[in-house]
C-alpha cells in the first residue's frame, strides 16, 4: 500500500488509563535463547513456526484469530491422513463447510494436542504455508512475538500474576473484559481519534481490516495501492473472496500509545456480523500494526496482552 512513512509510527507516550497500565518487564521476560528455533517471517509479515505432525516438521503461521487450525490439502497423502468428513468453519468471509481430518498428535513449542480435528484448505489460500495454528491449539498458551526480529515463543500460560517486576523495560498490559464474547480470542478496546472501537488481535492477518462503521466514524480516506487499484481481494483459507476498499486510518491507539496513518482494508465482513458489531466500529488488528511494537505478548488463558515499545 502507499504510505507516507515519515508521518507514521508509534507515539511512545505511555500513560495510565482504563484497563491499560504501565508495568516493567524484568527478569521474567524471555531471553534470546528462550525463543523457538526456526521461526521465520513470510512475505506478508506473519510469523511462522515449526510444527510437528507424525514425526514430520511442517511450517505453520500462527493465527490468533482463527477458531480452528487448518492443514494444507496437499499434505494429507504424505502424512498418511484420511478425510474425516466435513464441518462448518467461520472464516472472515462466511460460514463455510470444509473437509476435516483427525491428526493423532500435533506439537508446537511447549503446546501439544492429541486427536486434533483440523480443517483442510488449499495451500494458496493459506498463503503458501503448511497450515495455520488457531485458537483450538493455542488455548491456554502464551505467545511472545517479536515481528521485526522474527522471533516467537509458544509456552504455557502463567498460573500466577508474576509477569511484572520492579525494573526492566516499560510495557502496556491489557486484560480483556470477562464478558468477551469468543473464548480464546483476544479482544481489546481502543480509540481511533474520538471513536471507541473493539478489536481482535489477528496474528494471521497481513493487513488490518476495519468495518464501514469505523471508517465513517474515523474519517478514513481512500488511498491508491501500488498496483493503481483502490480495492483488494481478501480471501479465506478456502479461497472464497470478497473485495475490500483500501483506506488510510488517521490514528488509532490503546491507552496512551498512538499509531498514526495506518493503511487498512475496509469491508463489512462476516466476522463483524459474528461478533455482533456490524453496526459498531470494529477492527481486525493485523501484523502490520502489531509489528510496530518491539514485543507483543498474548496470554490466551489469562486474556492478557502486553505491548512493549
Amino acid at each position: 500500500m502507499v504510505e507516507d512513512r515519515s508521518r507514521s509510527g508509534l507515539d511512545r507516550r505511555l500513560m495510565m488509563g482504563g484497563a491499560l497500565g504501565l508495568a516493567a518487564l524484568g527478569p521474567d521476560a524471555p531471553r534470546a535463547q528462550d525463543f523457538e528455533r526456526g521461526v521465520r517471517s513470510d512475505s506478508g509479515g506473519r510469523l511462522t513456526t515449526p510444527v510437528t505432525i507424525k514425526d514430520r516438521t511442517l511450517r505453520f503461521a500462527v493465527d490468533s484469530a482463527a477458531n480452528a487450525s487448518v492443514l494444507a490439502s496437499d499434505l494429507l497423502e504424505p502424512l498418511g491422513l484420511r478425510s474425516a468428513g466435513t464441518a462448518e468453519m467461520n472464516t472472515l468471509i462466511a460460514l463455510e463447510r470444509t473437509p476435516v481430518v483427525r491428526v493423532p498428535r500435533l506439537v508446537a513449542g511447549a503446546v501439544s494436542r492429541e486427536d486434533l480435528r483440523m480443517m483442510i484448505a488449499d495451500r494458496q489460500g493459506l498463503g503458501g504455508v503448511d497450515g495455520l495454528l488457531g485458537a483450538d491449539v493455542l488455548a491456554g498458551a502464551r505467545l511472545v512475538m517479536q515481528f521485526e526480529r522474527r522471533r516467537m515463543m509458544i509456552s504455557r500460560s502463567r498460573t500466577s500474576g508474576g509477569y511484572f517486576f520492579t525494573h526492566g523495560r516499560a510495557g502496556l498490559r491489557y486484560r480483556a473484559p470477562a464478558e468477551q464474547r469468543f473464548i480464546n480470542l483476544m479482544i481489546i478496546e481502543g480509540q481511533a481519534g474520538r471513536t471507541a472501537f473493539r478489536g481482535i488481535l489477528d496474528t494471521g492477518a497481513q493487513v488490518s481490516i476495519i468495518n464501514t462503521a469505523m471508517a465513517r466514524a474515523t474519517g478514513a480516506a481512500p488511498i491508491t495501492l501500488d498496483n493503481g487499484r483502490r480495492t483488494q481481494l481478501v480471501q479465506s483459507p478456502t479461497g472464497l473472496g470478497q473485495e475490500a476498499e483500501a483506506m488510510m486510518l488517521p490514528i488509532m491507539g490503546f491507552g496512551g500509545v498512538s499509531i498514526r496513518r495506518i493503511p487498512v482494508l475496509v469491508g463489512d465482513f462476516h466476522t463483524f456480523d459474528l461478533w455482533g458489531v456490524a453496526d459498531q466500529p470494529a477492527m481486525l488488528i493485523g501484523v502490520d500494526v502489531l509489528g510496530r511494537f518491539d514485543t507483543v505478548t498474548i496470554d490466551l488463558r489469562r486474556s492478557e496482552v502486553i505491548f512493549q515499545t
